[in-house]
Parts: C-alpha cells; sequence; structure tokens
C-alpha cells in the first residue's frame, strides 16, 4: 500500500466541519474497501492561512485514492504519493 495525499480547497472552515469530514473520509473509506478496493483514510491536516486540507490514505493505486475521494465527494485538485519523515531520537534525547 501506498500513501498518497489528496490536496483540496475548503474556503474558511471551523472545527465542526472538519469533524464532519474526517468522518465522512472514514466511511468513504469503509465502503470504497467493502466494494473490494483496499483504501484506508490515514488523517486531514487543515492550513487555515491557504484555506487548503491535504488529506492522507492508504490505497493501492492513485486511482484508488481518486475513487475513493469521489466516494466521499471531495472535490480536490490532485493526487500525489506521499512519504512521512520521523525524526529519530538520540540516547541524549531518550535519557531525559
Amino acid at each position: 500500500m501506498t500513501v498518497f495525499l489528496l490536496e483540496s480547497y475548503l474556503g474558511a472552515v471551523g472545527e465542526p466541519d472538519l469533524v464532519e469530514l474526517a468522518g465522512r473520509l472514514s466511511s468513504a473509506a469503509e465502503n470504497v474497501s467493502r466494494e473490494g478496493e483496499r483504501v484506508r483514510y490515514l488523517h486531514s491536516t487543515y492550513v487555515p492561512t491557504d484555506e487548503t486540507c491535504l488529506h492522507f490514505v492508504e490505497a493501492s493505486t492513485a486511482a484508488a485514492a481518486e475513487r475513493f475521494a469521489r466516494h466521499a465527494e471531495l472535490s480536490f485538485d490532485r493526487v500525489l504519493e506521499a512519504r512521512t519523515a520521523v525524526a529519530i531520537k538520540s540516547e541524549v534525547e531518550e535519557k531525559r
């Protein structure tokens, strides 16, 4: 499975809107998976100053990620493969 980022413009939205959106995306991933295409919704990050939301999903292909977005009625500008970098703590940091 590959992680894909779907970028969408949301406009000015509040916390209740984001909670509703996350629920809708989670349900869409479950429905698409039941239809035979494995998709897992991971999370979304909203950037208020840009009124942009980045949605992260695991899917077998970009086409599957797009199918997920259509199922959730999510408008998006693009779909990109994404990778996450995680800082590894040094021994000094772990002893604190």
